[in-house]
């Protein structure tokens, strides 16, 4: 169970006011000390207690959570953790009632400050990874019991809400980068991966799960009716209703992993840096139906340069507030293609070496999502690009050659109509045993890009010369790579090309 309620309150009580409460079974509110208080009336009769350090009296909104699961209470102020208490918790029993402002009898009533924004909830919202809402909720969330946005309607604005079916044809997942795991959600570590839809009315939540995620929290990007994309870590509930004046009673939805950190573990059965989608809610009586598709298919393996690794800039202290793959060169080249694309990059990683979070070698990781989930080649990518071989520059360039080699023939065994262009590394690295390996596969379906001055500093890289900015890989980067792959898709029959 949840509650939780926007407050703020201009100087300390005289006794202690309640922000939200039950007689029968505990509140939020605020004592005579300024500070934030959570009671629950405990399984023993006692009265276990949570209470911040820090006074609340300034007359701000401050978001103040209740968060129950078992026999755990944990509070929060502004998203941070406040307190924990561990056994003799109470959970409401049918029919008790809560007020507002006060318990539902008006006594103790906050009299001194104001309150907004109460939800109540079925479940434990976040409880692995909390963060303060940054929008209103919809009112169409899993679990979601009691929405009041107290904006004089003093009505409940919960409904019993639409669930999407994430496995009908409604929803369009990008290829190659979702697991379906059996538990009914979809989950992937692929900066880059996506989902789109279209549905009507004017609200919409995602569901996630996060108990496997850690800090910094992966970020999904939200983009409705083409409008541009709000970003938000990951959490149990994110909005993704049209804007505000927005037409029309039909919305297109696209959901895409902006980033996920280099520095978790992404190669477990349950991997830290994980997407799981666990539902999508609308209004009720509202409807899904099927987006656009593009009929081309599209799929790109690579290292950081293909994941969107410093794309935002290279100080920020949080490495997914630097990234973002939307506006790196490979979802750029897919989407000017107009490609349906599943995107594979992760920093560090090689066809020698392993990638940022244990993620193996290319020749061993290619097929396989994260432990445990095999990448289904059911369908077969009309397209694949590779760009590896730049955390290969140490290496010995025969043992680059041979995994470059077992990588083609794998591949190109399991899709053999593939058309397949091979890279040149931006900064060239390992270009000399690529072309070899290429040779020695001898296969007609592989092409070779020469990248020769592609990346060029002057338009913007990070410290390490390495990572193009945004500007660069949008504006540069991509329009080249994308006047090479143009005339490769248009050569009849398949040849083995180097374009410069």
């Amino acid at each position: 169970m949840t509650i939780e309620a926007h407050f703020r309150i201009g100087g300390a009580p005289s006794g202690v006011e309640v922000v939200v409460g039950s007689i029968n079974y505990g509140w939020i509110g605020i004592t005579p000390s300024g500070a934030l208080e959570m009671l629950n009336n405990g399984t023993d009769g006692s009265q276990p207690q949570i209470t911040s350090a820090a006074s609340v009296t300034d007359n701000q909104w401050h978001t103040a959570t209740m968060v129950v699961s078992g026999s755990v209470m944990t509070g929060y102020l502004d998203g941070a953790t406040i307190g924990t208490i561990t056994s003799k918790v109470g959970m409401p029993g049918s029919g008790v009632q809560f007020g507002v402002a006060g318990f539902e009898d008006g006594n103790f009533a906050l009299v001194g400050g104001a309150v907004d924004e109460v939800s109540i909830w079925s479940r434990a919202l976040d409880a692995q990874a909390f963060a303060a809402p940054t929008d209103p909720y919809q009112g169409v969330e899993s679990g979601l019991l009691a929405l009041y946005h107290l904006d004089g309607a003093g009505t409940d604005a919960s409904v019993t809400p639409v669930a999407a079916s994430l496995t009908d044809a409604s929803i369009y997942w990008s290829p190659w980068t979702w697991a379906t795991p059996g538990d009914g959600s979809r989950r992937t570590i692929n900066a880059g991966a996506y989902l789109k839809t279209t549905y009507s009315g004017t609200r919409c939540a995602l569901a996630l799960d996060t108990t496997a995620n850690a800090a910094p929290m992966s970020q999904v990007s939200v983009s409705v009716d083409g409008m541009p994309a709000r970003s938000y870590p990951v959490s149990g509930s994110i909005p993704c209703a049209p804007p505000a004046g927005v037409i029309g009673p039909r919305h297109s939805l696209r959901v895409s992993v902006k980033s996920t950190s280099e520095g978790l573990a992404r190669w477990t059965a349950n991997p830290q840096t994980q997407v799981a989608i666990t539902g999508i809610t609308i209004d009720a009586g509202q409807t899904f139906g099927a987006p656009v598709v593009y009929p081309r298919t599209m799929m790109i393996y690579g290292d950081s340069i293909t994941e969107g690794v410093r794309t935002l800039g290279y100080t920020q202290p949080s490495d997914t507030d630097r990234n973002d793959n939307a506006v790196e060169w490979s979802a750029q080249v897919a989407s000017r293609l107009n490609a349906e694309y599943g995107i594979v990059g992760f920093g560090g990683h090689g066809l020698t070496v392993s990638g940022s979070g244990g993620v193996p070698a290319l020749p061993t990781s290619w097929s396989t999502l994260y432990p445990g989930q095999t990448r289904s080649f059911a369908s077969c990518p009309d397209l694949l690009l590779e760009n590896e071989g730049t955390n290969d520059g140490n290496a010995d360039a025969g043992a680059v050659q041979t995994a470059e080699r077992s990588f083609l023939t794998q591949i190109g065994g399991m899709c053999a109509g593939t058309r397949i262009v091979v890279m040149r590394p931006y900064a060239g690295y390992q270009w000399p045993a690529l072309q070899a390996a290429v040779a020695a596969v001898g296969s007609r379906n592989i092409a070779m890009i020469d990248t020769t001055g592609y990346l060029d500093p002057a338009n913007g890289v990070d410290d390490t010369g390495l990572h193009p900015s945004a500007n660069n890989a949008v504006s540069y980067l991509a329009p080249a790579v994308l006047t090479a792959l143009e005339r490769i898709i248009s050569a009849n029959p398949a040849q083995n090309y180097t374009y410069h």
